[in-house]
């Protein structure tokens, strides 16, 4: 997941050189730090097949699959996995819950969003005073990927930040709506302060 996300940091940086640099730097140091527990758990990936957590998560990939050929609309229902540890995937999680088409709206959700964050960088490239929601909505789509890849081994299908990553990347489409009809101010006093409602001038406000 780290990784994802730092290969998609890379591509959209506009200091690569700084940020190769940085990585090249960081990454022994980070390795270094790690404990001898985690490196004798990340050589256990070559001999997956003898150890039990991997094999553990197999079976409960076979038993997800299982339950959407079995129910391929509405899959085993929330309570499928109660005799078990964990799904062990997001994907696998939705697929045995709510089957194939809960799987299809569960990835559609998510490539949505990526496509809104891409739609807002592109039409955010020729506006100065909007390079901020742009950033925004690229760092955004560097926290997808992380969900997106690091949920691949955990059960994290109903991670609530997930789904404010989302609203996020709508509200962001949102705002750029606003300000293209001119609805609201993009930059305030020049300061960057985002999104500020425009007021009549004319208009008195009533004190009570």
């Amino acid at each position: 997941g780290i990784a994802a996300m730092g290969l998609f940091l890379l591509f959209k940086s506009r200091k690569k050189a700084a940020l190769i640099t940085l990585l090249v730097i960081s990454l022994p140091v980070a390795l270094s730090f790690m404990p001898q527990s985690w490196h004798e758990r990340m050589s256990t990936i070559k001999t997956y097949n003898e150890d039990a957590s991997a094999l553990g998560r197999l079976d409960s990939w076979k038993f997800s699959f299982q339950q959407a050929l079995d129910r391929p609309l509405t899959g085993g229902g929330f309570e499928v996995f109660a005799g078990r540890l964990d799904a062990h995937s997001i994907y696998f999680e939705i697929l045995g819950e709510h089957g194939f088409i809960g799987l299809i709206l569960f990835l559609s959700l998510g490539v949505m969003a990526w496509r809104t964050g891409g739609w807002i960088v592109k039409n955010c490239k020729d506006q100065p005073e909007l390079k901020w929601l742009s950033d925004l909505a690229s760092m955004l789509q560097v926290c997808l990927i992380g969900y997106a890849v690091g949920g691949t081994f955990l059960g994290l299908a109903y991670f609530d930040l997930y789904y404010h990553l989302v609203a996020m990347l709508a509200i962001c489409k949102v705002l750029y709506l606003k300000a293209q009809a001119g609805e609201v101010n993009a930059v305030s006093q020049g300061k960057g302060a985002p999104w500020f409602p425009k007021r009549d001038a004319t208009k008195k406000v009533a004190v009570k």
